[in-house]
């Protein structure tokens, strides 16, 4: 699997910009818009918060023109915020950019993530898609290897129960054969939507845990409509018990 290209992510957002898809008016954002704006509107990284006698050219020019850019990832933010398949670049490990003063290092080193991705696409057609249930609660990604789905919880509560849900959504028409998670900690219940879409409801009890990451597993069977073979996806729950 792969996820698809961030310069095809901002294409689409653009392209939502002009077919108009992208509501003019705010009080016609949805909630999640809403509340992705806000959040990169106070952001020390926001190019509107940046002083312009540091800023490079092209990050000043699109600021004068009332663009304001992610200073990190250089990207125009309502097109990205727009984007459920993108999230805060804080999350996505990127450098600090070599343009900023060493005196924005302790600004940026420690940061969080303001937002998650809401969605994961992969660009292989025979693989699902992640739709995630929940933005504050985690985020969703790939496996560096692109071999399984990764779900990334925010720091848990040491003896905290997790219950979260998400949905797998295929893009041909499959029946899920069986999920099998890795130990008795974690429960799961599938609610089939349709063909194409399949809830789990999950739960980890963190009882028994010590302090520190852990990582728990789920693999799904499925069989694709026309074909006999019964292939698997995993998907890797990780957390960190604090």
């Amino acid at each position: 699997m792969k996820k698809i290209l961030q310069a095809e992510v901002i294409y689409d957002a653009f392209m939502d910009t002009i077919l108009k898809k992208l509501p003019k008016k705010e009080k016609d954002y949805p909630e999640w818009f809403k509340e992705r704006l806000d959040k990169c509107s106070s952001c020390k990284f926001n190019t509107k918060n940046v002083p312009n006698s540091i800023l490079p050219i092209s990050l000043y020019v699109s600021k004068m023109v009332g663009k304001n850019r992610c200073s990190i990832c250089t990207c125009f933010i309502k097109q990205k915020a727009w984007s459920k398949t993108e999230e805060c670049a804080i999350g996505e490990g990127l450098p600090m950019p070599s343009w900023m003063p060493e005196s924005y290092a302790p600004l940026y080193q420690g940061e969080k993530s303001r937002w998650n991705r809401m969605e994961l696409i992969t660009m292989d057609s025979d693989e699902f898609n992640l739709v995630s249930t929940d933005r504050e609660k985690y985020n969703v990604d790939l496996s560096e290897d692109g071999k399984s789905f990764q779900i990334r919880f925010a720091p848990i509560a040491k003896g905290s129960n997790v219950d979260f849900s998400f949905i797998l959504e295929s893009k041909h028409n499959v029946k899920i054969v069986a999920s099998e998670v890795a130990c008795n900690c974690t429960s799961k219940k599938l609610n089939i939507m349709d063909n194409n879409h399949f809830s789990f409801d999950m739960g980890i009890n963190t009882s028994g845990f010590g302090v520190g990451r852990f990582i728990k597993h789920m693999t799904v069977h499925y069989q694709r409509e026309g074909r006999n073979e019964e292939e698997k996806i995993t998907i890797d729950f990780i957390g960190k018990i604090v």
